[in-house]
């Protein structure tokens, strides 16, 4: 969120001789142990799909927002949220805890993103949204096992309803299993 949040937060600390742990709900939560929980719901699973669908346009961090995850941004732009081993270091690690807890081995790791862009310039709470540039974008990393996709972690991220609205939409956590016969 900025460093005007990490001071307040470093003040804090220092004032009441504490740390401070931050955390998100993913790694951790909603990648791992939701779905493994899941699990025990089925005699077989045959692929599991976790999604986070999240609506970022009253999210007030230019840094996160431009600069990260690359809105605003022309769609061959470098940006973290573009390079597979960036996203890889949060995305791998869930997915091979799944695996693990499944009893699966994994052969390969499969990156993707895809992006939509605005038609028209618009802002949103962190700065504006040009023409041209991201305003939407799915991206996440797939485990594959016995040579097929089988285990997905991605996030579906976007600066208002309009933008995209052929992919999935809501707000939240979403855990799909296909599980076999």
């Amino acid at each position: 969120m900025g460093e005007r949040v990490v001071a307040r937060l470093e003040a804090a600390c220092a004032e009441g001789q504490t740390s401070f742990h931050g955390t998100g709900i993913e790694p951790g939560w909603a990648a791992e142990v939701l779905p493994l929980t899941m699990s025990g719901l089925f005699q077989r699973i045959d692929s599991l799909l976790v999604q986070e669908l999240m609506d970022y346009s009253t999210y007030d961090s230019a840094d996160m927002l431009f600069d990260i995850m690359g809105f605003g941004k022309t769609p061959d732009e470098p940006t973290p949220m573009a390079d597979p081993a960036l996203v890889g270091v949060t995305f791998r690690a869930p997915l091979m805890l799944l695996a693990d807890g499944l009893g699966a081995t994994i052969d390969d790791f499969v990156f993707d993103r895809q992006v939509a862009v605005a038609g028209e310039a618009f802002d949103v709470t962190a700065g504006r949204i040009e023409a041209g540039t991201v305003s939407a974008q799915p991206f996440g990393y797939t485990a594959i096992v016995r040579g097929r996709r089988a285990l997905t972690v991605e996030h579906i991220t976007r600066l208002g309803e309009g933008h995209a609205p052929d992919w999935p939409t809501g707000r939240g956590w979403k855990v799909t299993v296909e599980a076999g016969r």
